[in-house]
């Protein structure tokens, strides 16, 4: 078992049908890059426009990531349309229910 990535960005105003489109793109392509485990990834939506994100890193797949010229124009991306947000400033549910739930990423 890999190490669970949990990932939380604030749809910047008018900015959350991006947010979405650019998060559902993220784990696929780091499936294909082989980053990410096959465990199915979660997303959902807090009642404040913050979308929370969850998969599963491969045995030093965050790390390999990081150099990949995809996930850096990615990174890039996800920053003009979100802020990221620090785990401790989501409700505590709501984080448990993305771990929990159910894929809602394709592969």
């Amino acid at each position: 078992m890999g190490d669970l990535q949990i990932m939380a960005f604030k749809a910047k105003p008018g900015k959350r049908a991006r947010l979405e489109e650019l998060a559902r793109y993220n784990v696929p392509m780091l499936r294909r890059s082989g980053y990410v485990t096959s465990r199915p990834a979660n997303m959902l939506w807090t009642e404040n426009d913050t979308l929370i994100a969850v998969f599963e890193w491969v045995e030093g797949g965050k790390e390999r990531a990081k150099a990949h010229p995809d996930v850096r124009a990615l990174a890039m991306d996800l920053s003009e349309v979100g802020i990221r947000v620090p785990l401790n400033a989501l409700p505590k549910d709501r984080v448990e229910h993305a771990i929990g739930t159910e894929a809602s990423f394709a592969s």
